[in-house]
């Protein structure tokens, strides 16, 4: 039977609850939360003590990680997981109540995909829903991930992804981009390169919007630009070096991250010295 981590890093605690509730309701119990504390000014631990049910497994950073680059912090939970598969959960985000068990038959039925899916829903401040995310096909290669993301614009969040640790281990942890924006896209599009993508409309993760998200606010628009200028760089590079499975090239390259960004003045030296960093030109 699968065995799954819930890596949740928290630095603000206004919905950790209903997070937690959706975890409590979950119809089996094959997983275990571990709890980052990315130096919240919040009671985190506090909020802990109130589901003692749940297995939770709370560490607290010395310094926060996340500000600039939350994908350094889960990376440090990262280093805490010890179960099979990882499933990054937001401090804002909920689990329908049959997403493990559904996980774990997905898991059982395609032992060797790179990483498993739920369908996506958004949802308000009031768990109204917002958007529905599209019905997902049982397989797809990494080709088809990268064609639906960025030329159809499929939303996706960290919530409704389960990733072999072992594998994710292996290529290094979640990627690293200011933000975290991209982050995701290029982790799971490393994992679909070693394994094909397998899906479940079954179940669902639900992702809150709300104005303190990184992801929302207007503040950092320059660094979100540089993000997403980087993203499309390191994908570019990719599809070029890949033999892709489905899709042709000439449409994998139309439509990438930052494309269209013009004017990058300043930012443009930060860019290229990050991708030398990483080993891009």
């Amino acid at each position: 039977m699968a065995n799954f981590n819930v890596l949740v890093s928290v630095f603000k605690t206004e919905y950790l609850r209903q997070t937690f509730e959706s975890l409590r309701r979950q119809t089996v119990s094959n997983f275990e939360v571990v709890v980052i504390d990315d130096c919240s000014a919040e009671n985190v631990l506090q909020i802990c003590d109130e589901f003692p049910d749940l297995r939770l497994r709370y560490f607290r950073n010395e310094k926060n990680l996340g500000k600039k680059d939350p994908s350094r912090s889960w990376n440090k939970g990262l280093e805490f997981c010890t179960k099979d598969y990882v499933c990054l959960v937001g401090d804002d985000d909920c689990l329908d109540s049959n997403y493990f068990e559904t996980m774990g038959k997905l898991v059982a039925a395609y032992p060797n995909a790179g990483l498993y899916r739920s369908r996506l829903r958004i949802i308000d401040t009031d768990d109204q829903v917002l958007v529905l995310g599209p019905g997902l096909p049982l397989e797809e290669t990494w080709d088809e991930f990268l064609y639906q993301r960025n030329t159809h614009h499929r939303p996706h969040s960290t919530s409704e992804f389960c990733l072999p640790r072992q594998l994710l281990i292996d290529l290094g942890g979640w990627v690293s981009l200011p933000m975290a924006i991209g982050s995701d896209d290029l982790t799971y599009l490393n994992l679909a390169q070693k394994g094909k993508i397998v899906s479940t409309n079954d179940t669902w993760a639900s992702w809150r919007r709300h104005r303190k998200q990184i992801s929302t606010s207007r503040r950092f628009d320059s660094e979100r630009n540089n993000a997403l200028h980087m993203l499309g760089t390191i994908e570019r590079k990719k599809v070029l070096e890949t033999r892709a499975e489905v899709v042709p090239k000439n449409l994998l390259l139309v439509d990438l991250p930052g494309k269209k960004i013009s004017g990058l003045g300043r930012t443009k030296s930060s860019i290229i010295k990050f991708l030398g960093q990483i080993g891009f030109e």
